[in-house]
């Protein structure tokens, strides 16, 4: 598999999601495959496609995913240290290893030879780190996700190219309508947080009454039932009395069933 495969297969996974991608193929083929006013193209800084996605997720609670290569990686090596030490858990960096600069004609990189850029990551003090192999990208991605962890991505893919056109679009459009999508959903976000707090505040006075409710019931059931002469009263009744009189056993399970004015409120909580 080369990148434009991957890229293909993380489509459904990835296009309703805040998306900063790589210059050059990586951002022309994304744009072609599945352009979104979601995603935020590259068009003239190679490496900092990691360093704007890291800002964008501190900056915002919605997710962000930086679609990165080798050789952009390298290109601005600060990046993973940075990443490492500002930890921002709603960000996600994928980095698309091929092992080549694909955009100026495949050179290969230090990536392809002894560089391990997995081992890089974690030696800057980055936590959560995952390589794969191209065919398991989609499903890391996606337990990325799912999850709750700042995650990097290693990617390790086979080198080549598809032919694509160029990103007509004029950058401050791009820049635009990624800024009010961002707004939009952060907008959103807040809108379901306040609903959240709305509806606990809502429903707060009707559990504490239904709580006041189960209280009387219990106290009407435990508390309600024995003779108003007091325990010493009882006592005396009971020495006096045959221990295993009908009459006897009749009141000692009496004081402890509901009584008729407890059972309607017992009823009606149940059935709310």
């Amino acid at each position: 598999m080369i990148r434009s495969d991957i890229l293909k297969e993380l489509m459904p996974i990835i296009s309703d999601q805040l998306v900063v991608c790589n210059i050059g193929l990586p951002s022309q083929e994304l744009h072609l495959m599945d352009d979104q006013p979601s995603n935020f193209y590259m068009l003239g800084t190679m490496g900092l496609s990691s360093s704007i996605g890291l800002g964008l997720a501190l900056a915002q609670k919605d997710k962000v995913i930086s679609i990165d290569g080798d050789g952009s990686v390298l290109t601005n090596f600060g990046t993973l240290p940075t990443i490492a030490n500002n930890v921002a858990d709603n960000f996600i960096l994928l980095i698309i290893d091929n092992g080549s600069y694909g955009s100026t004609g495949d050179q290969p990189t230090y990536a392809g030879k002894k560089t391990s850029l997995t081992a890089v990551a974690k030696a800057c003090g980055c936590e959560n780190v995952i390589e794969c192999s191209a065919e398991e990208t989609a499903k890391v991605v996606q337990d990325a996700l799912n999850g709750d962890k700042m995650t990097i991505i290693v990617s390790k893919c086979e080198s080549g190219n598809i032919k694509v056109p160029v990103i007509t679009m004029d950058p401050v459009v791009i820049r635009d309508r990624f800024m009010n999508t961002v707004a939009e959903r952060n907008a959103r976000l807040k809108s379901m947080g306040n609903i959240r707090l709305q509806t606990i505040l809502d429903i707060a006075p009707l559990v504490l009454k239904r709580g006041e409710v189960m209280m009387k019931c219990i106290a009407n059931c435990f508390v309600g039932g024995p003779s108003d002469d007091g325990p010493h009263a009882s006592s005396d009744s009971e020495s006096s009395s045959p221990t295993n009189s009908p009459s006897s056993s009749s009141s000692s399970a009496s004081s402890c069933s509901p009584s008729s004015e407890a059972s309607p409120q017992l009823g009606a909580f149940i059935a709310g």
